[in-house]
């Protein structure tokens, strides 16, 4: 499945929630702990919407397996929609929080 330019912003984002709420396994470590999780991840979206070059710009430290679940996740995801300049499709960069809790 892709996540296309002719669906509007708000039910791509909602779509990309659902998608992260099915995928997401929470780490074992920091659900038994008590520790909710969040990361804010940037990463770059080519010309046919493939994701690459993630970085990691804020992450919950004290569950650092949170952030390599956060980005399986991510790399998982379907296509998404290419950054676009007079209707040319190009690369671009995106930045998307992953915000969950134990409860």
């Amino acid at each position: 499945r892709d996540w296309s330019s002719d669906v509007c912003s708000s039910d791509l984002e909602a779509a990309f929630i659902a998608f992260v709420a099915q995928e997401f396994v929470y780490p074992e470590r920091c659900r038994d702990e008590g520790i909710n999780g969040s990361v804010n991840l940037r990463f770059a979206v080519d010309e046919v919407g493939r994701i690459s070059r993630v970085q990691v710009l804020s992450e919950t430290k004290s569950c650092p397996e949170f952030t390599v679940e956060a980005i399986r996740v991510l790399k998982k995801s379907p296509r998404w929609v290419p950054g676009q300049n007079n209707g040319v499709f190009l690369k671009s960069w995106r930045d998307v929080p992953i915000v969950l809790s134990v409860d």
